[in-house]
């Protein structure tokens, strides 16, 4: 009897390490579909565990097949709780057999990432899931949610309605990330010494270039081949259980545990 209770126990503990829901404890980057390459898990997953433990929210990114038929916000509520995150929590969940997206925040999360905030975030992340560079799009999940983090976290409040985020920083940040802004800084200096340099001037003409002996006697455009990929992408479904942000705020939902969380997705 004790064989079998000890063999139970075995094969519960081993189910468990399998189960979809859950991952390694450390992780932050979890990927059952195999989109990113061994590089670009091992690259995200620092990025996120530094944003994670420096601030107390932790970030995460969550790819999947599927959301097992689940409602997206609830499958994503199981995921937090299976896993043992912070209680402050930002997670990105993407289901690739479904081509559907789910944004999920908990804690303190909600409240850094507004209704507004969260869907700000969206506007930069939807065009490259839409492109299929889904490393990209884990990236500046990253980026933007480590601003909105470091933005509550040195004023007190959140980027709302009310309070949008900058739009020269938020370039800054997506063609950067977080060290554009110091990169503009120490390009200052740099523009100072460029205009000391006074030996290079623009040619009036082309005549003291050198003369290529090339020359071009015909042309003519061929078609030499053509292939068209055709993939059906779901039609674009309104977010999941939003009630709008023109008054400001986070909408707030309840899982069937109980937990409370926001959240919204949809298709790409």
């Amino acid at each position: 009897m004790k064989k079998l209770t000890s063999f139970l126990l075995t094969l519960l503990l081993f189910s468990a390490l399998l189960s979809p829901l859950s991952f390694a404890e450390g992780a932050y980057v979890f990927d059952s579909a195999g989109i990113l390459s061994a590089s670009e898990l091992q690259q995200l997953n620092q990025r996120a565990q530094k944003v994670s433990e420096s601030t107390g929210t932790d970030v995460i990114i969550w790819f999947c097949e599927s959301f097992e038929g689940l409602d997206p916000g609830e499958y994503c509520d199981r995921v937090w709780q299976n896993n043992g995150f912070s209680e402050d929590c930002c997670m990105f969940a993407i289901a690739f057999s479904e081509r559907a997206y789910y944004y999920y925040a908990c804690g303190e999360g909600s409240v850094i990432t507004t209704d507004y905030g969260s869907q700000y975030i969206d506007e930069q992340i939807l065009p490259s899931l839409q492109n299929g560079n889904y490393e990209k799009a884990a990236s500046l999940f990253i980026t933007y949610t480590a601003e909105f983090i470091t933005h509550y976290n040195q004023t007190g409040s959140a980027y709302d309605v009310n309070d949008k985020p900058n739009t020269l920083k938020m370039l800054l940040l997506r063609i950067f990330g977080t060290t554009g802004i110091g990169l503009l800084l120490a390009g200052i200096p740099l523009r100072a010494q460029k205009k000391k340099l006074k030996t290079v001037n623009a040619q009036a003409s082309a005549n003291n270039y050198e003369r290529s002996p090339l020359r071009l006697t015909s042309q003519r455009d061929m078609l030499i081949n053509s292939h068209v990929t055709k993939i059906p992408i779901p039609r674009q479904s309104p977010s999941s259980g939003r009630g709008g942000f023109s008054g400001g705020g986070t909408t707030m939902h309840h899982s069937s545990s109980g937990h409370s969380y926001s959240g919204h997705g949809g298709h790409f």
